[in-house]
């Protein structure tokens, strides 16, 4: 599970890293919370 939690954040780390370069629209904030919204997710115990 941790290898699985740390592949993901790699992957949202390196989304948002994409993401610096566009401007603030409500589509690239939004891609960045969902980002955020599922590691968070993903990192939360069961239950």
């Amino acid at each position: 599970m941790e290898l699985a939690l740390d592949t993901a954040r790699s992957w949202a780390d390196k989304a948002a890293a994409t993401l610096t370069d566009l401007p603030d629209t409500p589509g690239a904030v939004a891609l960045r919370a969902a980002a955020d919204h599922l590691i968070e997710r993903a990192a939360a115990p069961l239950g």
